[in-house]
């Protein structure tokens, strides 16, 4: 007699205890990189470089890029559900949205828009068009290429959440982490910039105020490559912060449209026992008759 099991999931629990994770873990990163990085913490280079997490090779980097990697997987969940219930429309939205964090996980390994806002740069001055862009523009030249598709993706997935998503709750959410995420743009576009520039903050602040014994003495680094590196810094937390809010939106819909699916799993082995062909098979021996 086969006996049913049941697993029961508080997801409200588990998605709490996701959040309190990975903000800690993320407030982790930024406190290593002050002390261990910055302040001196570590004479060792390679573990400075480790901490950094202005860096994307640090181990910050490499947390970004699993966590886009995860949203990735359950936006595609989503999507396997959604498109044996949902209408086309529905089933469209998910699959750019899937397709979009996907993208995205490969970009932050891979560093896509970097080099390709370097090739821009070299490359834009071929023609008049490019030239005038490149004049035109005074910060990172991935800004350029990327950002266009980035904000109308960005709009896209942001009205697309907005009209899918359940209560007022989790839209808020949304509105956080695409603040957060335009936020970090903004700060982006400021660290790109020279420190000739008119619009550069961290030269007007290094200016404004005296830090120049401050920074020598906790950190060996003039006023202006320290604040440009803690805004770097603060820059990374916040992407990983809404990323973090948004897989928990993602996750509790993935939990919303999976309701009433039930998951049968088949003991069956990886490497099943391979039967025996006819000629394989030895016939039973036959009893000997009985003398009467």
């Amino acid at each position: 007699m086969t006996s049913t099991k049941q697993l029961s999931i508080d997801t409200g629990a588990l998605l709490r205890t996701l959040l309190m994770v990975c903000v800690s873990i993320e407030m982790l990163f930024f406190a290593l990189d002050y002390h261990l990085n910055m302040a001196g913490g570590s004479a060792s280079p390679a573990i400075r470089r480790l901490f950094n997490t202005a860096r994307e090779d640090s181990l910050s980097g490499w947390f970004a890029i699993m966590q886009t990697a995860m949203i990735a997987v359950t936006i595609w969940l989503v999507w396997a559900i959604v498109r044996q219930r949902g209408s086309r429309w529905q089933t469209g939205g998910w699959a750019a949205t899937a397709l979009f964090f996907t993208y995205l996980a490969f970009d932050d390994g891979a560093h896509i828009h970097e080099r390709v806002g370097t090739w821009f740069d070299e490359a834009g001055e071929a023609s008049a068009l490019g030239t005038w862009m490149l004049d035109m523009f005074p910060s990172y030249r991935w800004q350029i290429v990327f950002m266009p598709a980035f904000a109308f993706m960005g709009l896209f997935i942001f009205g697309f959440l907005l009209r899918e998503l359940r209560g007022w709750r989790p839209k808020v959410v949304v509105l956080v982490a695409f603040a957060c995420l335009a936020t970090a743009v903004l700060m982006d576009f400021f660290e790109g910039l020279t420190p000739e520039h008119a619009l550069n903050p961290y030269t007007a602040l290094t200016n404004m105020w005296h830090l120049d014994y401050w920074t020598a003495r906790s950190f060996g680094e003039n006023p202006y490559d320290t604040l440009l590196h803690f805004s770097r810094s603060l820059e990374e937390c916040l992407e990983m912060f809404a990323m973090t809010l948004l897989w928990l939106v993602f996750l509790q819909r993935l939990t919303q449209v999976a309701d009433g699916i039930r998951l049968r799993v088949d003991p069956t082995p990886l490497f099943p026992a391979r039967e025996a062909t006819d000629d394989e098979r030895v016939p039973a021996p036959r009893a000997a008759p009985s003398a009467i």
